[in-house]
């Protein structure tokens, strides 16, 4: 396996995560307007449900394996491809054990047309598995290059595939093929890209070496399933597909700052900060350097998208879409908090405590669950949107508590202090906004909409320099450094 495209520093990594990302926003940005305007909410509903349970064994396909290639330093080849076989094997049992779920989500739910498009997803299932070993090779070897290039161009193919499919009349079916698509190709650029092989039978003894580890990453990923999906589990089983259409739109939307901007991050920290999983102290401050240039841009994102989502919506799927508008606009102020706690997971992993995630994660969960519970029983999904970001605060609250205070041993109140000045920034501007609405209404829409972006955005930018929060930009220069000789 050659290492050529490795990256020679965080920051280049980083450049690179971030081209490939914006590229692939574009692309995805086109794929969903054109999608939104040929299938139905119901039809988006209805892949929702199976996104749902597709999403559970997408983690169960993981394992953890990923992320302890990347931790454990001392893996070999030989390791790489009986973790492989091993892979093979799960996948296979994991795909079929999906598509005769189908039957009974199907009864569930009360629509038939779920067994064929639970067992079409099956496929990615079987891919995703696959693909652990690879991925996580890439990753531990820093080959951003090859991932960030992957990115775009396995997104243009299949969302191609998912137009022309939609366009010809598969309804759902177009939606499916995408997700196999995207891990099909996945897993084959993967692949190629590392060439491991079937040849090792010996399985159990690398597996048992990263249990631990990869055990409680597993177990993490599964609570945070639950966490993240039990709303629209609820919302579609007790309000219909339609209603659960409205609601997962809104909550995709609300999800795009934190796809295509924290995951830039989320990508590359773990495999260069577990070089310091002995020195919490540098581990600490290198992520919070990165914490607060997060909370800038997120909580612009935040007060973005609570100002304007019906303008959001109307301009990226049309006006058939603006029922989500309520929702999207209490599940948007929690974006910038989400953005700064979606990082914490892979500091738990650099710093080998996968352990103390897990128990974060079952916390979490019982946060999620309340709070869903109870946006669902007023029966509104701008109540459950409030619910739910009123949630990932009492999540950020407890990252603070166990990785800052218990991990990392660095007081959790000093930690939150940091991100004042960009929650200040995001409420006035907001209020700023909304406050020349009434001034607004002998102009036309359009015209109203600019000036209120303009003041958002220079009320926002104000209040950051004022506080002198822009110097958390200076992170960048540092990241020059993380990771050049090593």
């Amino acid at each position: 396996m050659t290492t050529n495209a490795k990256s020679s520093s965080m920051l280049s990594a980083l450049g690179m995560q971030l081209v490939s990302k914006y590229a692939n926003v574009v692309v995805q940005l086109v794929i969903n307007m054109v999608l939104a305007r040929l299938l139905t909410p119901r039809e988006f509903g209805t892949v929702a449900i199976v996104t749902v349970f597709s999403s559970f064994f997408a983690i169960l396909a993981d394992m953890g394996v990923s992320t302890a290639i990347v931790q454990y330093k001392n893996l070999t080849k030989s390791d790489y491809d009986a973790l492989f076989l091993f892979s093979a094997i799960l996948g296979a049992v994991l795909a079929g054990v999906f598509c005769l779920l189908s039957l009974p989500i199907s009864y569930a739910y009360v629509d038939r047309d779920l067994i064929p498009l639970c067992c079409l997803t099956s496929l990615s299932v079987l891919f995703n598995t696959l693909n652990m070993v690879p991925n996580g090779i890439l990753l531990r070897e820093r080959r951003f290059k090859t991932i960030s290039v992957r990115l775009v161009v396995v997104s243009v193919f299949a969302g191609a595939a998912a137009v022309a499919l939609a366009f010809l009349g598969f309804g759902c079916f177009a939606l499916v093929w995408n997700v196999v698509l995207t891990s099909l190709f996945v897993f084959v650029w993967n692949w190629t890209s590392t060439r491991i092989s079937f040849t090792n039978p010996h399985f159990i003894v690398p597996v048992r070496r990263i249990m631990r580890f990869s055990g409680f990453q597993a177990g993490f990923g599964i609570v945070n399933y639950f966490a993240r999906n039990l709303d629209n589990l609820l919302v579609g089983a007790m309000m219909g597909s339609a209603q659960l259409g409205y609601y997962d739109k809104a909550y995709k939307v609300m999800q795009y700052p934190l796809n295509y901007l924290t995951g830039i991050f989320s990508n590359v920290l773990q495999p260069y900060l577990s070089e310091y999983q002995d020195d919490r102290r540098r581990l600490y401050k290198s992520w919070l350097a990165i914490c607060r240039v997060l909370a800038v841009v997120g909580m612009f994102a935040t007060a973005l998208i609570v100002t304007f989502p019906r303008e959001i919506l109307l301009i990226m799927y049309g006006d058939q879409w603006l029922v989500a508008a309520p929702a999207l606009g209490t599940l948007g102020l929690s974006v910038g908090i989400q953005m700064v706690n979606s990082t914490s997971g892979a500091i738990f992993q650099s710093a080998g405590r996968t352990d103390t995630l897990f128990r974060s994660g079952l916390i979490c969960t019982v946060i999620s669950v309340v709070g869903i519970l109870l946006g669902i029983a007023a029966g509104s999904l701008w109540v459950l949107g409030l619910a739910i970001s009123v949630a990932y605060v009492l999540h950020f609250m407890v990252t603070a508590y166990l990785l800052v205070g218990k991990v990392l041993g660095e007081p959790p109140l000093s930690f939150l202090i940091n991100f004042v000045p960009s929650v200040a920034a995001a409420v006035f501007s907001v209020l700023v906004a909304n406050m020349v609405v009434p001034f607004l209404d002998v102009v036309p829409a359009a015209a109203a909409a600019f000036v209120r972006v303009l003041l958002l955005v220079g009320v926002y930018a104000a209040v950051i320099v004022i506080s002198g929060e822009h110097h958390a930009f200076k992170a960048f220069s540092d990241m020059k450094k993380i990771g050049v000789s090593e």
